[in-house]
């Protein structure tokens, strides 16, 4: 069995096995070389996959990344960024895996774009196929619940670290 989907960038239409769709979150366009998402109109099944590949504007450039939990991303990077950060699109994609073969794949395609690193000039057509090929960020900008510490467990390793400290000063000296 197959399922059909057109390409974003191009237009043309892919056949693809079932198997392989259910395998994989995102699709390569034999035609042009374009990943786009099999899920872009399905959030909710996209939110089971949190690997992928990011697109991230700042003052004129975009930065192509991958990242396992894009909110935690975009603190870090926005703790050593003096401009506001904004994402543009994410690719999800099935594994750490894939998230590296596809950036790689786009930091190739865009390589005429290329400022530094990462981080491409935001030029229309970087612009035109994001908009085309990749998910809304807002679903992936979910921030992951905060772990709260049992005050037990707490208490329990702060009482062990202190017996190991005490002993330590009483075996030395």
């Amino acid at each position: 069995m197959t399922e059909s989907f057109k390409c974003p960038y191009c237009g043309l239409m892919k056949a693809v096995a079932s198997s392989v769709v259910a395998a994989a979150p995102t699709v390569r366009c034999d035609s042009c070389g374009t990943f786009f998402s099999r899920l872009r109109t399905d959030p909710s099944v996209v939110c089971a996959h949190t690997c992928g590949v990011y697109f991230i504007e700042c003052a004129g450039f975009i930065k192509i990344g991958k990242a396992s939990d894009l909110p935690c991303r975009l603190r870090q990077l926005s703790a050593s960024n003096p401009q506001p950060l904004v994402v543009v699109g994410f690719l999800p994609a099935f594994d750490d895996a894939e998230s590296l073969a596809v950036e790689r794949a786009l930091h190739e395609r865009f390589a005429s774009y290329r400022h530094r690193y990462e981080w491409f000039s935001a030029s229309a057509e970087l612009l035109e196929w994001i908009k085309a090929s990749t998910l809304r960020p807002e679903i992936f900008m979910v921030p992951r619940p905060a772990w709260k510490p049992n005050p037990e467990d707490v208490e329990e390793r702060y009482e062990a670290t202190v017996c190991r400290i005490v002993t330590r000063k009483r075996r030395n000296g």
